[in-house]
């Protein structure tokens, strides 16, 4: 014998509650899974990278750029005050003197 329940009305708001807090934890450990999906490939790609010279001299660059940059806003700043002399030297190497 078979029962057919074609409809269910759920008057007990527990019982919403309680399935509303099922579908959303499961929405929750998806979406962690795909966060976590995305760093592994993340450090996979990183990981490959590192072993290519191209990304490599890349980095290099980019630090360079970024000691280029830190020492153009230090000469910026030497610049409106009388006190201070700019001493350009190699690029690792420029040194401010404010005279004190």
């Amino acid at each position: 014998m078979f029962v057919d329940i074609l409809g269910i009305d759920y008057v007990d708001q527990g019982i919403q509650t309680a399935r509303n807090e099922v579908r959303k934890a499961e929405e929750e450990a998806k979406a962690e899974l795909i966060r976590a999906k995305a760093e592994l490939e993340k450090a996979n790609l990183l990981a490959a990278a590192n072993r290519n010279p191209n990304y490599l001299a890349f980095a290099q660059l980019e630090a360079a750029v970024e000691v280029a940059r830190l020492n153009l806003e230090a000469a910026k700043a030497c610049s409106s005050n009388p006190n201070c002399t700019v001493i350009i030297g190699a690029p690792q190497n420029m040194g401010i003197n404010t005279g004190k």
